[in-house]
């Protein structure tokens, strides 16, 4: 499972990359951010790429903090079970650092949801293009990660359990 989110995340990188080159090409000399916020072109650049990367290292630094800090200092559903031997604390550990890069890769979907969106507002040909429901999507990812985390803590309990019971 860590696997699979790890390789979603790194394809999130990628469509991030490309989406900001994208969307650099195609903007005019100046962007408009907000009703009263006009920014240069390079400014944007680097305010995108800056808003990734401080949002990226912020979010998978817990993926190195969470699974050394003590057995009692985090809650989670059932928290005594995963206290109760190394190996639950390993599998929770790998849930909760799996959960962490799919957080981040929504991130990264919001991002490129908002880079769009500027882009379509700011086209260099004038072309409007409505990336309104990136967002709706953005929001649908975000509700199925949260809920993920709970379901997926509980499918590796009973999974453990199974293999403690034999």
């Amino acid at each position: 499972m860590k696997a699979v989110v790890k390789i979603a995340w790194f394809i999130s990188v990628l469509g991030f990359i490309i989406v900001l080159f994208g969307t650099y090409k195609d903007i005019t000399d100046q962007v408009l951010l907000s009703n009263d916020l006009i920014v240069g072109r390079n400014t944007y650049f680097y305010l995108a790429l800056a808003l990734f990367a401080i949002g990226n290292s912020l979010i998978l630094s817990f993926t190195y903090v969470m699974p050394q800090l003590p057995k009692n200092w985090y809650w989670v559903p059932q928290g005594a079970y995963w206290r109760s031997s190394f190996e639950h604390r390993r599998a929770l550990d790998n849930v909760i650092v799996a959960w962490f890069y799919a957080l981040t890769s929504v991130y990264n979907f919001f991002v490129m949801a908002g880079l769009l969106i500027i882009e379509s507002n700011n086209h260099i040909a004038g072309e409007h293009t409505s990336y309104g429901w990136l967002l709706g999507i953005g929001v649908a990812l975000l509700l199925l990660v949260m809920v993920a985390l709970p379901v997926r803590l509980n499918m590796k309990r009973q999974s453990l359990a199974n293999a403690d019971a034999d």
